[in-house]
């Protein structure tokens, strides 16, 4: 299948808003290899992202406001990955895992 790649603006201007819909899963790829990458250097205050999981695909497009867009990757019109930034202090490595109820 045909990617496209584009800014948000241009998502916006050739499919109209982002919802929740307009993200699906990349049929080209197998589950395996739909991952994300999230790399951090020591000179840099940002890290960069690149994700092919649409739960976390669409968490960064559309809930969080730290993160910024640099290229959506899009198949039949539908955001199958993203790259962008976000500041590295937002990314938190714990030594435990999270579980559902740690934060009660």
């Amino acid at each position: 299948m045909k990617y496209s790649y584009l800014t948000i603006e241009e998502y916006k201007k050739k499919y109209g808003d982002i919802k929740a819909s307009s993200f699906g899963v990349d049929k080209e790829i197998t589950a395996y290899e739909r991952e994300t990458s999230i790399i951090l250097n020591d000179d840099d205050p940002i890290a960069m992202i690149y994700t092919a999981q649409r739960s976390l695909t669409k968490f960064l497009v559309m809930k969080n406001p730290h993160f910024k867009v640099d290229k959506l990757t899009v198949q039949n019109g539908k955001i199958v990955a993203v790259d962008g930034t976000i500041d590295k202090k937002c990314v938190k490595i714990t030594k435990i895992p999270r579980t559902k109820f740690s934060r009660l």
